[in-house]
């Protein structure tokens, strides 16, 4: 399959609406649920004409009610997509042979010359299709699943700030001019993913230009302004320093600079090594980690101890699980979403890709400014540090404490 199926999409101009109508009668729908099926997948099919499309059929690969606008169920998915395959409009394959679990239990489809023949006859156009802004702030359980939740103040406020934010980009011209590859990011699709059940675990904003590699993103143009991406160096080390002291390490000092037995050793090596202990439980889960990521000739102990020697003051962050690993990574993004507050209200468009951002040329030194300054970090101190707190995240339960390294549950009224 080349694309997995879109539950937001619809079909929404009048006149493609009565080539649904005439569909629908055709295959013998009769429930307006199996309609709203029959809206979404031509909408699909043909957003997506030529190429074959992932649909889910069972109850448990259908998307939370948050996630799937038109209220699409599994039994209307099902008899509108058999009654297109039984009446010629598709080809479709139920199963597929992909070695991801949750792709095997889609059905590929794919649109017939028939109806490819009934969108040419019908004159159906760009217009005929409409993208239902989908839920931009998303919540995956333990088992990376999308998962639905009840909105907090916390969510709320999430939610009014990364709408202003897309709002800004839809208004922006937005691609990636390369010389190997043209794109198009207009009216991109963004969503702000948090992990494990809580919005204290991940938090980052995903577009699709986090797909490009950073050669590739080079050619982004905002505006048709060439660009510049500028990153947080160390960000998760910088945010634990940060947490702990009130200040980032001074600039242009390495954390990752070790030096063993009189010999320095390779710098991605010990960043990759050190992302991994952030994540890891024990020592033996992260040297086993390392030994297969990494293949460093050195022990992994012995790069960890030397990094932690040289860092006391965060020391205790590490070797605590993937949580409190997903829970340093909320900080980070709650650092961006300060730096995405700051230029959107200024209407100053920009791209975040996870610890680093992109922008116009003309606006580098703002943007420099503003992410190496001292009020960025004031303000994200007064936040998570606790200093005349009044953010809406105070309201939802936290499960660590950023100064701790035991694990603290702070009430909802806290």
């Amino acid at each position: 399959m080349d694309l997995l199926y879109e539950s937001e999409l619809d079909v929404t101009a009048p006149y493609a609406i009565e080539t649904v109508q005439a569909i629908g009668q055709n295959v013998g729908l009769k429930r307006k649920e199996q309609y709203r099926a029959l809206r979404c997948l031509l909408a699909n099919l043909y957003i997506h004409r030529g190429r074959s499309i992932g649909v889910p059929r069972s109850r448990n690969t259908m998307l939370p009610a948050r996630y799937n606008p038109l209220r699409v169920g599994a039994a209307s998915l099902v008899t509108a997509l058999d009654g297109l395959a039984t009446n010629g409009f598709v080809d479709q394959k139920i199963g597929s042979a992909s070695v991801d679990p949750a792709l095997r239990s889609l059905t590929t489809v794919t649109a017939t010359k028939r109806l490819l023949t009934v969108f040419q006859d019908n004159d159906w156009a760009i217009d005929a299709c409409s993208r239902r802004r989908p839920e931009i702030i998303r919540l995956k359980d333990a088992d990376h699943k999308l998962t639905d939740y009840v909105d907090s103040p916390f969510t709320v406020a999430a939610r009014e700030y990364l709408q202003d934010y897309c709002s800004l980009l839809d208004r922006t011209a937005l691609c990636l001019d390369s010389p190997s590859q043209y794109k198009d990011f207009d009216q991109p699709r963004l969503r702000r993913t948090f992990l494990n059940n809580s919005f204290w675990q991940g938090g980052r904003i995903y577009g699709p230009w986090c797909q490009e590699s950073s050669t590739e993103r080079a050619y982004i143009r905002i505006e048709q302004k060439p660009t510049v991406e500028i990153d947080y160096p160390a960000s998760h080390v910088n945010v634990l320093y940060l947490l702990e002291t009130g200040a980032r390490l001074p600039e242009g000092e390495d954390p990752y600079e070790i030096v063993l037995n009189g010999l320095s050793v390779d710098r991605a090596t010990v960043k990759k090594s050190v992302s991994i202990a952030l994540n890891s439980y024990s020592s033996r889960g992260f040297a086993n980690s390392v030994a297969k990521n990494v293949g460093s000739g050195l022990r992994p102990s012995t790069i960890l101890s030397a990094f932690l020697d040289k860092h006391p003051a965060i020391a205790h962050h590490y070797l605590r699980g993937p949580e409190h690993g997903n829970l340093i990574q909320f900080y980070e993004s709650e650092i961006l979403m300060n730096v995405i507050r700051y230029f959107t209200t200024r209407s100053i468009p920009i791209l975040t890709i996870y610890d680093s951002v992109c922008i116009s040329e003309e606006h580098h030194d703002a943007l420099r400014r503003v992410m190496f300054g001292a009020e960025c970090d004031e303000q994200f101190l007064s936040v998570y540090r606790g200093i005349g707190s009044t953010d809406f995240q105070r309201e939802v339960e936290c499960p660590l404490s950023p100064r701790s390294a035991e694990p603290l549950v702070q009430s909802v009224n806290s």
